[in-house]
């Protein structure tokens, strides 16, 4: 038994060391089996695998589809709410506008440009001279001695009537008998020549200014709608793949460093309501890197992957502001997803201070995924600062693979957190 076995093993030695001779066929048979059963067992780990990750995936899609629909059924209700206050308002703004003076005639008393002359009266009603009160060129005459009689002031006022375009009907003036009586009283017997009436006549007149001026300066559910600026970000950035997953495995000999990268580019936000708001960013260069510390040999090596794209990403802003904060600032949750371009691809590996570069394709030309950031932005005259955390997560398996390793074995997915500031121009 002994011999046929040391005899056998010089076969198998000999197949290897020589073409004349080849093992025993029962070797090869063994190993097509173990090969079999390695092939099975790869197969089924790769479907565990996918099933397992197709967990997460629903299970992660499902929790950002609610808490956007949350947010949205919320903004929708903050949105209505803001209408109704607003239609509550204007309608509160105009019946108040129907019952004081209109802005337009009183201004129009306190100019030289209106005249007010005797054909306005009757002769029933008082005698007054053509000279009684001249408004042309700035220059007032009073001829008629003073009307100390209030009673008389009163019943000239009461029938004192506006000829409209010639209309045959009678309108009472919106200007207030009290206004015209302070008016007339205040003319004395002399020759007054040059009123400041703006200084004189309309200091003493006093309305409320959201009754006086209705413009957006007044108007406290105004805001601007559209917000474009520049946008910086500094993130942790992380590659999601066989490495990461082993480094955290207990007792292994991988490790990974973080890994910074930034980002710049353009901003836009575009505000339906002061609450509610979508936001794209466009970025010129987004960083992906990953460096990762592997033991062989008795040695450490590093391996470094560097991947730049160009990105956009578009998400719904919600503005949150409480009673006690300044309307100024307010906290904001942005909730979207991005899509990413491949503009730059780097592979390569250092070892005792050499470095070698690896082949730059086994990486996808673009990725897509969702995006969540919180912050808080400051509102001044003409800018809008803002700033906060944000964090991105890859959907797609960039890891194409190459002649050695299939793209299922080696699932690759971006992964970033960090900061990120704003400045934003509104108009």
């Amino acid at each position: 038994m002994e011999n046929n076995f040391d005899k056998n093993i010089n076969l198998i030695k000999d197949s290897f060391e020589s073409k004349k001779s080849k093992a025993p066929e029962f070797i090869w048979d063994n190993l097509d089996k173990q090969l079999y059963i390695d092939r099975v067992w790869m197969k089924l780990k790769i479907k565990l695998d996918y099933i397992q990750i197709l967990k997460i995936r629903i299970r992660f899609i499902v929790y950002s589809a609610v808490v956007i629909l949350l947010l949205l059924f919320v903004g929708i209700y903050f949105s209505i709410n803001e209408q109704q206050k607003i239609h509550k308002f204007t309608s509160e703004n105009s019946t108040l506008k129907s019952v004081m003076p209109n802005n337009n005639n009183i201004k129009n008393i306190t100019t030289s440009k209106v005249i007010i002359s005797k054909k306005y009266l009757t002769k029933n009603d008082v005698k007054v001279s053509n000279s009684e009160i001249n408004f042309e060129n700035s220059d007032v005459s009073a001829k008629q001695k003073t009307l100390n009689n209030k009673k008389t002031n009163n019943a000239l006022i009461s029938n004192l009537q506006i000829n409209n375009s010639n209309k045959f009907y009678h309108e009472m003036s919106v200007v207030s008998k009290q206004i015209l009586s302070d008016l007339l009283i205040s003319i004395e017997p002399k020759e007054i020549k040059k009123i400041d009436y703006d200084n004189d006549i309309t200091n003493q007149i006093h309305f409320p200014e959201y009754i006086i001026d209705t413009s957006k300066q007044f108007d406290k559910h105004y805001f601007v709608k559209n917000e474009v600026g520049l946008i910086y970000s500094i993130n942790n950035t992380i590659l999601i793949n066989n490495d990461f997953i082993e480094s955290n495995r207990e007792g292994s000999m991988v490790s990974i460093t973080p890994s910074f990268a930034s980002g710049y580019g353009l901003v836009y936000n575009y505000k339906f309501s002061k609450s509610n708001a979508v936001s794209l960013e466009l970025y010129f260069l987004s960083n992906q890197n990953q460096n990762v510390y592997l033991y062989s040999n008795g040695k450490y090596y590093k391996k470094t992957i560097k991947l730049g794209y160009s990105k956009s990403t578009v998400t719904y802003q919600k503005n949150i502001s409480f009673k006690n904060m300044n309307p100024n600032n307010w906290y904001f949750i942005k909730v979207g997803g991005y899509f990413s371009v491949l503009t730059k691809n780097e592979i390569y590996y250092v070892r005792d201070n050499e470095k070698t570069n690896m082949p730059t394709s086994t990486f996808s030309n673009n990725d897509y995924g969702l995006k969540l950031g919180i912050g808080r932005e400051r509102e001044t005259k003409y800018f809008i600062i803002g700033g906060g955390l944000q964090s991105e997560y890859g959907l797609k398996n960039i890891f194409k693979g190459d002649k050695i390793i299939p793209s299922d074995f080696n699932r690759t997915n971006n992964f970033s957190y960090g900061l990120f500031v704003t400045l934003k121009l509104k108009y």
